[in-house]
């Protein structure tokens, strides 16, 4: 009898969960694959489908709503840009109108082409406990549509474990 290869396992990282490889979807961060990225990060198939596939209104109870809140404080400037990306024909005109004060009295930028250092936005997604992880992830590949552009500047990024804190992160490597 042969030996049987050691399973191999990841933590997903949005939610931190350790699943075997089988359980586990690479999914294409910040630039997705319609836009030429190539950085990949882990996440269990319940995250990816929460990310990829399942519109942000069919999340769990709750999930948006916090994952919203977490993120408006550590990345406001992602959630403008993609809930103004998404609202260009908004059913509801007066979230525009919200939106640009924030970004005008905040000073945030409007599009990803305005981000000076995208490094420092993805350090902070970090950040974010698991629903402001999904927010994320949700929201800035959709960016890309709107400035394709801006590919290369986003995508030189690395996934990593830190084994003694059980947190997954994202890191950067600057070659500007």
């Amino acid at each position: 009898m042969g030996r049987r290869a050691k399973p191999t396992f990841h933590h997903c990282y949005a939610c931190g969960q350790l699943a075997s490889s089988s359980a586990i979807e690479r999914h294409h961060f910040p630039v997705p694959r319609r836009h030429g990225g190539t950085s990949t990060i882990p996440l269990c198939l319940t995250c990816h489908d929460l990310a990829e596939r399942i519109n942000i209104a069919g999340w769990p109870e709750g999930w948006a709503e916090r994952g919203i809140e977490e993120a408006l404080l550590a990345v406001p400037e992602l959630l403008v840009m993609g809930f103004r990306a998404r609202l260009s024909r908004p059913r509801r005109p007066d979230w525009i109108d919200t939106l640009a004060g924030l970004q005008a009295h905040f000073h945030l930028p409007g599009r990803l082409g305005e981000v000076e250092r995208p490094e420092a936005l993805l350090m902070r997604i970090n950040d974010l406990d698991h629903h402001g992880r999904l927010v994320a992830l949700k929201l800035l590949p959709g960016l890309f549509d709107d400035d394709p552009d801006q590919a290369a500047a986003w995508s030189p990024i690395r996934f990593d474990f830190d084994p003694h804190t059980g947190v997954a992160l994202i890191s950067y490597e600057t070659t500007r």
